[in-house]
């Protein structure tokens, strides 16, 4: 019985420590913003850097490390 407990508990662990490679590029450099890895710098907005998203939308990222959407004709990329 405790090697069916200790087996389960085992499958568990790396069943939830499983890593698709997904979130490997979620962070920009440890900033803790949302910045995907797919994502390009395309410039600056009021001092802030310009990042130019997957499906085309155009970006900064704010004091509180929140993404937020301009027009995107500020993007130059």
């Amino acid at each position: 019985m405790k090697k069916l407990i200790l087996l389960i508990a085992i499958s568990f662990f790396f069943a939830c420590s499983k890593d698709d490679g997904s979130s490997s590029n979620k962070y920009n450099s440890g900033n803790g913003s949302n910045i995907s890895g797919s994502d390009k710098i395309c410039g600056s907005y009021k001092g802030n850097t310009l990042y130019k998203g997957a499906s085309g939308g155009c970006y900064y990222i704010n004091k509180n490390k929140n993404k937020t959407y301009i027009d995107k004709s500020n993007c130059k990329c």
